[in-house]
């Protein structure tokens, strides 16, 4: 972060070595919502399909309502400010998800939905 210029607001993070046409529209769209947004911090979500149980003792005691739970996915667009924050509250822990290490700063996060170029959250 210290290496990025300080005119910089908005910090995108993706995980395409050489982003398409098509990821950069979606990049833009994610940017101008985000700019249009409260939230500190906007990603992609996706359904989120695995099979979630909780457990106690070891024993499977009852099915996780999948409704309404996402997986976060690139692109994510992170107001900078609010990232050099989260980034100030660490030690030596290693993360690698900018918008939850954002959100457990106590920055919010919307969820990014391409169909509807609506956030929600």
């Amino acid at each position: 972060m210290r290496d990025l210029a300080s005119h910089i607001r908005t910090v995108v993070f993706f995980d395409e070595p050489v982003p398409d046409g098509a990821l950069v529209a979606l990049i833009d769209d994610m940017v101008e919502a985000f700019s249009e947004s409260t939230h500190e911090a906007l990603a992609m979500g996706s359904t989120f399909t695995e099979a979630v149980k909780w457990v106690e003792d070891g024993m499977v005691v009852g099915e996780v309502d999948r409704s309404r739970l996402v997986s976060l996915r690139c692109p994510e667009v992170v107001d900078r400010h609010a990232l050099e924050a989260a980034l100030a509250t660490l030690d030596d822990e290693v993360w690698v998800n900018p918008a939850s290490l954002v959100v457990s700063a106590g920055g919010s996060l919307g969820i990014f939905d391409p169909s509807s170029r609506l956030t929600t959250g």
